[in-house]
């Protein structure tokens, strides 16, 4: 499996992400993961 690193993702951005994977219990990647595959479907 490949791997992805996303630099200089603002602050506001990353402390959503975090949020959000803490209360839905995943991992920040799981997440950001999703969003992706979400916005690629579209």
């Amino acid at each position: 499996m490949a791997n992805l690193q996303i630099k200089n993702t603002p602050d506001s951005l990353h402390e959503r992400l975090r949020r959000h994977a803490r209360e839905n219990n995943r991992r920040m990647s799981a997440v950001a993961l999703a969003a992706i595959e979400r916005e690629l479907a579209r």
